[in-house]
């Protein structure tokens, strides 16, 4: 079975590039060389539902054909040819004509490429290339990663019953035949060992070395992020930074080490100082830059000042670990993520900390929402990576950093996405939720129909293990990251019945007594997911219209509206996600002139770490409202992200009255942070505030008319947030 992952790597630091020619004799793209039915060079992937045929018709042409006999999507054919060239270019392309016979519907053919060990994986799966179908030509791209890659995949494969022919192979390489390409290698032949292992060796850990570690983490971003000769890519920063290590370890004074701190800023060049910063209007600056950790070093007052000229450093536009996504202005962090180190590797996991540490100190615009000096954490958690030499460990410390920043969007992907080492590795088949501190079940999947008897929805779970709710919660809260503990509770609820274990003793109250129960889990593969309602709009006690913004997309609109416009009242339910721009959608019915409903904070174009109010959304319509009912939005904690973002628009609008109870607290676009291992994290990465400057993150959207959800409610199928709705649009 193919394992079709997409990730993103980037490509930086090319001047470190050397070149040799391609050896193409290797190459059997053509499959004009044919061994049993297979070219040569080829491999098969072992599937036993698959025949292969190579045929030539008298042309200069092989057709290849793969027919899979197999009906299911697991059942693949799949022929792959390895290459052991390590392209020097920034993009891999693979070409071929294609055609089809009788694919079935959920099955698909197309072209593989992958970067391994763990670099890069991309196809064609998003093309359904099924049926039948004459011949066409079909091309993937993949960028290339020649500093972790050490052998590159190509492949064919048919998912699915049906057959595929493939003809005409090509590869490029950055838009030009592979042949012409070159092999990467590194100029510096010697800084090639640190591609896969840091040569970090565990070292006992003092609070001196504590000291220095803490130091070189700091100053590693200072240089990444100012220094304009390592900026441009001069350098590949982590591998000078496993080149500085012996330095750090090393017996020395706390003066020779100074010193060797400053030759190390020294080796990357000169530089011209600025003497001041251009200064903007005042009332435009949301977040000035931070570099007092620069006066708290228990160092001398000489490498002080450098540390504070390097961050007056003149530069240009340009720098190989950042940029930005285009009119959204949120940064993207180019980075290598070592896919396949081994997390036994002390080096690396430093290197995940200073490369997390020093992003939130220069590009989170929320930085003044964390609740302790950012630099203190830095020098807390040198232990906790330090001894982090198991994955399940190492899982553990990045979950206890990320909640640091205090931001629901610091989700994260890191031994797996469920983070099954740290809560545990199945979980039981209902859902439950935190509702006036209480963990009650919320409802029931389709598997757990067998434990009706024993449970019902509205039933409290006082104990998990034998361990009370309430002290789990302890346990638990520090993995959680949240902007607000309405936010943490409602993440938590889903950890709590997380464990290792093939069954779960809960201790349950139906508010009448007690009882002890015994329930299964299952792992989260097998646990299918809870019926919802699918509906994107109905209507209400024949005159109200109801629309649920996590069903409804654009191609409702226009039938909905016919029920909006006999409608006395409408209620918008934003307690879920969105999947349109519907504020924009219904800016005409509910506005009546142009409205400025927010404004961003961004980073593109300032220094690190300032951030400044750049530019605001409006709603634009102008004219008199053609909606004339009751306008209810309704909101809760699920409401998080682009839904709060959409309510502040909706809300500028008098006719909208917002129902409910505090959100999420995490609005703006998001960025990836690359980490070691294959791991990585998002944060709010693009400030978001009212017109009037007041934020939401943290705080989230305060409701016009607060509704709570109490354990009766639950028990009762009752929603409150609904109830009240209609009682207004009623009233």
């Amino acid at each position: 079975m193919l394992k079709f992952l997409f990730s993103l790597s980037f490509l930086i630091l090319l001047q470190f590039l050397g070149f040799s020619q391609i050896d193409t004799n290797r190459y059997n793209l053509s499959f004009k060389h044919v061994e049993n039915n297979i070219p040569r060079g080829w491999k098969i992937d072992g599937s036993m539902f698959s025949d292969y045929q190579a045929t030539n018709n008298g042309s200069d042409t092989t057709i290849f054909s793969i027919k899979n006999k197999g009906l299911s999507p697991d059942e693949v054919g799949f022929v792959y040819f390895d290459i052991d060239d390590n392209f020097a270019g920034k993009k891999l392309t693979l070409y071929a004509d294609i055609s089809t016979d009788s694919i079935v519907s959920d099955g698909s053919a197309g072209l593989y490429l992958s970067l391994m060990p763990k670099v890069d994986i991309m196809n064609m799966l998003g093309n359904k290339v099924n049926g039948t179908t004459d011949w066409n030509n079909y091309g993937i791209s993949i960028n290339l990663n020649p500093k972790e890659t050490k052998k590159i995949r190509i492949g064919i494969y048919v998912i699915g019953k049906g057959t595929a022919k493939f003809k005409n192979l090509k590869i490029l390489v950055d838009d030009i035949d592979y042949s012409k390409s070159s092999v990467y290698q590194p100029k510096i032949l010697s800084d090639s060992i640190y591609n896969f292992n840091s040569h970090v060796p565990d070292f006992e850990l003092t609070s001196e070395r504590i000291k220095r570690i803490k130091l070189t983490g700091q100053v590693l971003g200072l240089l990444k992020y100012f220094h304009p000769q390592v900026m441009v890519g001069k350098w590949d920063m982590d591998t000078e930074l496993f080149k500085f290590f012996p330095s750090i370890l090393k017996n020395q004074s706390a003066l020779e080490f100074e010193q060797e701190i400053i030759g190390w800023i020294d080796q990357f060049g000169v530089f011209n100082k600025l003497n001041t910063l251009n200064q903007p209007e005042t009332d435009s600056i949301k977040l000035k830059a931070d570099h007092t950790w620069i006066d708290k070093l228990d160092f001398s007052s000489g490498l002080k000042q450098k540390l504070k000229d390097l961050t007056m450093a003149e530069k240009g536009d340009t720098n190989v670990y950042v940029s930005y996504f285009g009119s959204a202005t949120n940064v993207s962090l180019n980075e290598y993520k070592y896919a396949s180190v081994s997390k036994s590797d002390v080096g690396f996991r430093l290197l995940g900390l200073f490369r997390y540490w020093n992003t939130i100190q220069y590009y989170y615009p929320y930085r003044y929402l964390i609740d302790t000096p950012w630099d203190l954490e830095l020098e807390k958690f040198i232990p906790t990576f330090v001894a982090a030499n198991t994955e399940a460990k190492l899982d553990r410390a990045y979950l206890q950093l990320f909640s640091k920043i205090n931001d629901t969007h610091a989700f994260s992907e890191l031994s797996d996405y469920y983070h099954r080492g740290v809560f545990g590795k199945r979980r039981v088949n209902f859902s439950t939720k935190l509702v006036e501190n209480n963990l009650v079940i919320n409802s029931l999947g389709a598997d757990s129909v067998g434990l009706s008897k024993s449970i019902q929805v509205g039933d409290v779970i006082q104990s998990i293990g034998g361990i009370r709710v309430s002290e789990r919660i302890k346990v638990l809260r520090p993995f959680i990251a949240a902007s607000n503990e309405v936010v943490a509770m409602r993440d938590l609820s889903q950890r709590l019945t997380q464990t290792n274990a093939d069954s779960l003793e809960l201790r349950i109250s139906n508010g009448n007594k007690e009882r002890t129960i015994t329930v299964p889990t299952y792992s989260f593969e097998e646990v299918r997911p809870f019926q919802q309602d699918t509906r994107p709009y109905y209507l209400i006690d024949a005159n109200i219209a109801y629309l649920n913004i996590g069903n409804f997309v654009e191609d409702d609109f226009e039938d909905f509206i016919k029920i909006l416009e006999a409608s006395k009242g409408l209620i918008l339910d934003f307690r879920g996600y969105p999947k349109i721009y519907s504020h924009e959608l219904f800016a005409k019915y509910l506005f009546s002139k142009k409205s400025e409903y927010v404004k961003f904070s961004s980073n593109m174009g300032f220094r690190p770490g300032e951030f400044r109010f750049s530019y605001s959304s409006f709603l634009k319509h102008e004219g008199a409202p053609l909606y004339k009912g009751k306008v209810i939005v309704l909101i809760n904690e699920d409401t998080q992200s682009a839904s709060e973002y959409q309510v502040m628009a909706l809300r500028q609008s008098a006719n909208v009255t917002v129902v409910g109870s505090t959100t999420a607290g995490a609005d703006g676009n998001i960025s990836w942070i690359p980490l070691p291992f294959g791991y990585r994290t998002a944060f709010s990465a693009l400030g978001v505030y009212y017109p009037d400057g007041t934020e939401t993150q943290g705080l989230g959207i305060i409701p016009d008319i607060k509704v709570e959800l109490k354990v009766k409610d639950v028990r009762n199928h009752h929603d409150p947030y609904l109830a009240k709705a209609l009682q207004l649009i009623n009233k």
